[in-house]
């Protein structure tokens, strides 16, 4: 499984500029900006951000923090993921990328100087589907069939914990990397399973009845994936203003969130779309114990779960430099 690791992150690194961008749903600046235009970065192909962080971009939160400092402000989607946000961050053509956690510690492990800004959600999922007519009953039974997965993503991670914890090792399976075309694959019965994101996973399911959920890792509680916000340190000294704005929006779209749980579901459901059965599937925002998922104050919790992540890129050599957790951290 090593060896075949090892190319998944020459893979993610060297290939991923070819990725192309899409700024729907982004705000598109029209007029000039005394400081310009920060862009955020997501893997979202059609620019649209998730959780609080939509609410933010929905609102116009992020557009009036931003505009009161001398900003406009425009959200960049990436039809190539996460590594594709990789590339841009690392090349200039963002100043922010909102994604999940291994993406992320990907590129600082390559020493070009990010940092963790903060957490917008420390519960984010992956899933396993298969046909119903497949006869897969159980994880072990995908043992000689074909997986498709999104390399160098949080979902390819959850896939070789779940070879791992069935003391299984890749050659017992074919992977295949497949990205927006995996649905169509398992649908036409071209593959046998896909390993993709809840949302992704939930969309799928809601698309066609021919499929079913095998396994989240919404199930086990040894696993789950991380929300970061993360910039170049050099951008964040140039533009430290632009860092509190967009924290103000965060927590502005986290309180009204707390506020107006129904009417979040639905302005969620209506940018993403979903169906609010969905957002209320991947989002919870009921209670103050709810909310803590959101906390943009960086926990100690959260960074032992990157440290955990961290490690695991360093078990199997996704990364080969290691580095501090706290370090990265800017508080």
């Amino acid at each position: 499984m090593k060896k075949f690791i090892i190319f998944v992150i020459i893979f993610c690194i060297t290939v991923m500029s070819g990725c192309e961008s899409n700024s729907a749903m982004a705000r598109s600046p029209s007029k000039e900006y005394e400081k310009g235009v920060i862009k955020i970065g997501t893997p979202d192909g059609n620019g649209r951000l998730s959780g609080i962080e939509i609410i933010a971009q929905s609102k116009g939160f992020l557009e009036e923090e931003l505009e009161k400092l001398g900003y406009g402000i425009e959200v960049v989607g990436f039809a190539g993921a996460g590594p594709a946000v990789n590339e841009a961050l690392a090349s200039g053509k963002i100043d922010f990328a909102s994604y999940a956690d291994v993406p992320a510690l990907i590129l600082e492990s390559r020493g070009l100087g990010t940092k963790l800004i903060t957490v917008t959600d420390d519960q984010i999922h992956s899933s396993i589907l298969v046909r119903k007519d497949s006869g897969i009953e159980t994880f072990s039974d995908l043992k000689g069939k074909k997986i498709a997965f999104y390399k160098g993503t949080y979902s390819h991670r959850y896939l070789t914990y779940k070879l791992e914890q069935e003391g299984m090792e890749d050659k017992d399976v074919q992977m295949i990397q497949m990205g927006k075309d995996s649905d169509a694959a398992l649908i036409g019965n071209t593959v046998d399973a896909v390993v993709t994101t809840q949302l992704s996973g939930l969309r799928l399911l809601e698309k066609s009845k021919e499929i079913r959920m095998l396994d989240s890792s919404q199930n086990d509680t040894d696993f789950r994936a991380v929300n970061v916000f993360t910039s170049l340190e050099k951008t964040m000294n140039e533009k430290p203003d632009a860092v509190e704005g967009i924290l103000n929006a965060f927590e502005r779209a986290k309180e009204y969130a707390e506020n107006h749980p129904e009417e979040s579901y639905e302005l969620m459901a209506e940018k993403a779309l979903t169906t609010i059965e969905i957002q209320k599937e991947l989002h919870s925002f009921e209670t103050k114990e709810d909310m803590e998922r959101y906390d943009l104050r960086v926990s100690d919790d959260e960074l032992k779960e990157l440290e955990k992540v961290k490690n695991f890129l360093l078990e199997y050599q996704l990364i080969e430099e290691d580095f501090e957790i706290k370090d990265w951290n800017r508080n």
